[in-house]
């Protein structure tokens, strides 16, 4: 089956999912490995792992799309890729929308603001609404496979001149324009309140996803409230730097000192492990085969 079709049929069916994000294939194969059905491309991981970059629309269109591509060929589950404002006018969303889709990916979100920006940060500057529905009427024109998911991110909680209602308002003008979901992108992380997330599952007539993991709410509570799809966007790439921050540190500190040479190996999975994840011996086996015998 068709990732895609994969993802419509989760999109379509009675229960909430969680949609882990992921910034490289090697952190979306382990996504799969635990058993998660789908896996979102961060544009904020994306941007960190290939430039160490901040969110702010310095990927180009061509290295976002090569990113999601790489994703893609790692695992077997529906990827899902931002693809910020569509990087550029509707003629531009025209020509994204069908490189995603060679990409393989099985669907992407674009969102209202009239330059990329981080959505966690407010006083962000929106394009009218009626120039994201042609957006989204071009996105929706361009792809030739019914099952390939359209997500339109509204900005307005934290834009100038927006707030909920107006959010709420432009959400149900998207789906009909043509969106298959929304995200209500949230407000900065104090804002972040039941109250706010509950008004916004009753009002939007539509699936809504909803970014996990910047918040103290759970899965269990944004099911409760009507969510469909739970995503983390950037924790994989936080929860790594991390790791490597302290790893590192700690070998600059004490890498002369014997009894911690001898347990360093165990602060990471094992080699025999790390040769199975990126399937070493699978890749070896296809070039032993094609060998001169």
């Amino acid at each position: 089956m068709k990732t895609t079709t994969v993802f419509r049929n989760l999109l379509e069916s009675d229960e909430t999912f969680v949609m882990p994000g992921s910034h490289d294939p090697l952190s979306a194969s382990i996504v799969e490995s635990a058993g998660f059905k789908a896996v979102y491309m961060s544009g904020a991981g994306a941007a960190a792992a290939v430039l160490n970059a901040p969110d702010l629309g310095l990927m180009t269109m061509t290295e976002v799309i090569r990113q999601a591509a790489n994703i893609v060929n790692a695992v077997s589950i529906p990827v899902i890729a931002d693809s910020d404002t569509g990087y550029g006018d509707a003629l531009n969303v025209t020509r994204a929308a069908k490189e995603f889709q060679r990409a393989g990916v099985a669907g992407i979100h674009i969102e209202d603001l009239e330059k990329h920006q981080c959505g966690l940060h407010m006083n962000k500057t929106l394009l009218s609404s009626e120039e994201m529905v042609g957006r989204i009427k071009a996105a929706r024109d361009s792809i030739d496979d019914d099952d390939f998911v359209l997500i339109a991110r509204t900005d307005a909680i934290g834009a100038i001149g927006g707030g909920v209602d107006e959010a709420i308002t432009r959400a149900n003008r998207f789906l009909e324009a043509g969106a298959d979901a929304i995200w209500v992108q949230e407000p900065p992380v104090p804002l972040q309140t039941e109250e706010v997330f509950v008004k916004v599952a009753k009002e939007v007539q539509g699936p809504l996803m909803v970014a996990a993991g910047y918040n103290q709410h759970s899965i269990s509570q944004f099911e409760e409230w009507g969510y469909k799809i739970v995503f983390y966007p950037t924790l994989s790439a936080q929860v790594v730097m991390k790791a490597l921050i302290d790893l590192w540190t700690d070998v600059k500190e004490k890498g002369m000192e014997k009894e911690f040479c001898k347990v360093l190996p165990q602060r990471g999975i094992s080699f025999d492990e790390f040769m199975e994840r990126t399937r070493f011996h699978e890749n070896q086996a296809v070039r032993d085969k094609y060998l001169p015998k």
